[in-house]
């Protein structure tokens, strides 16, 4: 229950900020994905893209999107995760958004969007992510789980928001 709340808390003051200190013209919108991997005591990498579309126009390859925020979570966890890790994977920021350890299984981060360097310049605290050809913005999910034959695989969710200004 504690989990369910920590992640609707997160949710629900990510979208009182959207609501209260974004520009008019400026939206959020997230994309979804899932992952499995097996419990061998090795670490897995899952490679996930992720379609932006029909809300960024297509920058063709080098274009960027900013992320806000992301959650990682596991619905299926047979006991032996050592640690789950999601971060983006385009070659040029590479930038973990979202890491589970031990005993968990979710967890949420949410970046501010705006903020206001050293000297007072305001400046944006999203996470820029490269846009791929075919307009995919790709991500990584790593993790490690001891289990030996017959231990069911992990299994989980990503959850990634994007900030768009028009």
């Amino acid at each position: 229950m504690s989990r369910r709340l920590t992640f609707v808390s997160g949710l629900s003051a990510l979208c009182l900020w959207a609501a209260t200190s974004m520009p008019a013209n400026a939206f959020i919108f997230s994309r979804t994905a899932s992952f499995s991997y097996p419990c061998n005591g090795t670490n897995q990498l899952i490679n996930i893209n992720l379609n932006p579309a029909p809300f960024i126009p297509p920058p063709g390859p080098g274009g960027a999107a900013n992320i806000i925020g992301a959650s990682l979570s596991l619905f299926a966890n047979p006991g032996g995760v050592q640690f789950v890790t999601l971060s983006t994977n385009d070659g040029i920021f590479n930038v973990v958004l979202a890491q589970l350890g031990q005993n968990t299984n979710l967890t949420t981060t949410i970046f501010s969007g705006a903020g206001i360097n050293f000297v007072g310049t305001a400046e944006s605290a999203t996470v820029p992510v490269a846009v791929q050809a075919g307009n995919l913005i790709p991500f990584t999910v790593t993790g490690n789980c001891t289990g030996g034959a017959g231990t069911p695989a992990v299994q989980g969710t990503i959850v990634v928001w994007f900030l768009q200004f028009p």
